[in-house]
């Protein structure tokens, strides 16, 4: 039994356990190590929080694994996941499983900033729906916007319109002609 102060800690065979408040520290410039000797640390209670308000850095292997199935980050504020480096940031899922972007209520997803040179998306197949009016803009001087059904074949661009007015379908060249070129 070691005493502190008005707790008590005891040590009964390899648990140390406190009857208040428990604070491990080492003070100064000193490295404090928890080493559980085969190589798994637990905190158990159900209702533990771990606070690491000094916390810069966690060294861990080239993988960590975390098995929580929810990870919240912010403390109610915005969270930045970032690299430190030049590096690229995967985000992964394993097998067959979908990365799901879904913000909780009537939050927005923005993907990139004006800083950022470009973004590619690559896949199988791409859906994009919306529910209410969209557009698919480019806005610098002499740029284009290609849509291509491209590779050959029996391949179509189909441009529909479920639209019930006189102007159902538009095609406008504010301040140029208009090619159509068929082979």
């Amino acid at each position: 039994t070691f005493d502190a102060g008005v707790n008590t800690i005891t040590n009964v065979g390899t648990n140390i356990t406190g009857a208040g408040a428990l604070t491990v520290s080492s003070g100064g410039a000193n490295t404090l190590t928890l080493d559980s000797g085969n190589n798994t640390l637990t905190i158990a209670a159900t209702d533990t929080a771990l606070a690491a308000t000094g916390l810069a850095t966690i060294d861990a292997a080239v993988t960590l694994s975390i098995d929580s199935t929810t990870l919240n980050l912010g403390g109610d504020a915005a969270a930045t996941i970032g690299t430190i480096g030049n590096d690229n940031l995967t985000i992964a899922p394993n097998g067959t499983g979908n990365l799901i972007l879904d913000p909780t209520g009537a939050g927005a997803i923005q993907i990139g900033s004006p800083d950022v040179t470009s973004a590619t998306i690559d896949a199988v197949a791409l859906s994009f729906d919306g529910t209410q009016s969209s557009n698919m803009t480019v806005t610098g001087a002499g740029q284009s916007l290609t849509l291509s059904a491209a590779g050959g074949g029996a391949q179509q661009l189909i441009l529909s319109s479920a639209g019930t007015g006189a102007d159902a379908v538009r095609v406008d060249a504010s301040a140029g002609g208009i090619d159509i070129d068929a082979a």
